[in-house]
């Protein structure tokens, strides 16, 4: 992620969305409107049937729900 002037907002640190099994697809991001953003994506975690989830990342790239969304 880098800010709009350029800068760089977590330097080197990586940061998983999702870190749940199953084929994760349709993703859509959308801004927090303090730096952040809400995650947005459908997984096939259960079988044949798919359910959607959504992960908050903030500015400094911490996640604010569960690890799996």
């Amino acid at each position: 992620m880098a800010f709009a002037k350029g800068g760089i907002a977590w330097d080197h640190k990586d940061v998983p969305v999702c870190i749940r099994n199953g084929d994760q697809q349709y993703i859509r991001m959308a801004a927090d409107g303090s730096g952040g953003a809400i995650i947005v994506w459908e997984n096939y975690r259960g079988g044949s049937e798919s359910d959607i989830y959504a992960q908050w990342i903030t500015s400094d790239g911490c996640r604010l729900w569960d690890a799996g969304g």
